[in-house]
């Protein structure tokens, strides 16, 4: 004697080869596919197999970008480099050099013989913060962070432009022998 099922909708009865039984199929196997489109779609652009926003792609920065230069820093202090500081090789910088990678928001500086690298975009072409770690010569790491903001968007590369904002040194030993932050104003030359 056989058994009739009722089904639901338009769900059709499914047999399981193994055991000869009969199984419905559930609402969520129906959905699996339906669901997984909806996620590969709210997901893109999140570093799932679409570069977009937050991806590793190249930084563009073609408007209001051309902020390289040589720029000449000057210091609210003489000298706020502490002996601790200069011990390790470090004094206040008069120049500092700026450079993009072409049209990309790649940047790259110039400072006491250290290379610094930042990132410029569109959307913030006014803000810029280069740093780099290095290590004085008797091997104590030093981080070197110069960040600060520009008078306006850099339309030319030759537009006058106004570069003020904070240099600081921070040495990595345990007893932060060089530790100090200065106010720079730097003009592009």
């Amino acid at each position: 004697m056989t058994s009739k099922h009722v089904i639901p909708g338009n769900l059709a009865p499914m047999h399981d080869t193994s055991t000869g039984s009969v199984r419905h199929p559930s609402l969520f196997k129906r959905l699996c596919i339906p669901l997984l489109l909806v996620v590969g779609v709210m997901t893109m652009g999140s570093g799932m197999g679409n570069p977009g926003c937050g991806s590793s792609s190249v930084p563009d920065c073609e408007e209001g970008c051309n902020i390289q230069g040589t720029y000449a820093l000057r210091f609210v202090m003489d000298n706020p480099v502490p002996r601790s500081c200069s011990d390790l090789g470090l004094t206040l910088p008069t120049v500092l050099v700026i450079e993009r990678e072409g049209n990309s928001g790649y940047v790259s500086g110039q400072l006491l013989d250290h290379r610094l690298t930042g990132t410029l975009y569109e959307s913030t072409n006014t803000s810029l913060q280069l740093s780099t770690e290095t290590t004085a010569p008797d091997g104590t790491g030093i981080a070197i962070t110069v960040m600060g903001d520009f008078s306006e968007e850099a339309r030319t590369a030759t537009q006058p432009l106004r570069y003020s904002g904070w240099l600081s040194f921070h040495s990595r030993d345990a007893a932060e022998k060089c530790s100090v932050t200065s106010h720079f104003t730097a003009f592009r030359q």
